[in-house]
């Protein structure tokens, strides 16, 4: 049974390595790719961005932009670890 766990685990892990959100802004803007652990992969931003936006809205959309990204990573890590029969989602 151990060897059962460990070998899930072992998948889990590889699958979370490989896992990535990406959002892009309505206005395509900001694309915001981030990986299981939160961290950005990705940023690009539109050449126009800061003169259309200003610096403060535009860090709310890079901010926003992260926000959803996450989320993406979080329902696809859950989904992982539901399928493996591991955790719950209430």
């Amino acid at each position: 049974m151990a060897n059962d766990t460990e070998s899930i685990i072992q998948r889990i892990n590889e699958e979370l390595a490989t896992m990535q959100g990406s959002a892009i802004s309505k206005d395509g803007s900001v694309n915001v790719t981030t990986d299981a652990a939160g961290r950005i992969v990705d940023l690009w931003i539109a050449d126009w961005a800061m003169e259309v936006h200003g610096a403060a809205r535009l860090a709310d959309i890079i901010i926003d932009r992260h926000r959803v990204a996450m989320f993406q990573v979080i329902d696809r890590a859950s989904r992982t670890f539901d399928s493996k029969g591991i955790g719950s989602r209430e």
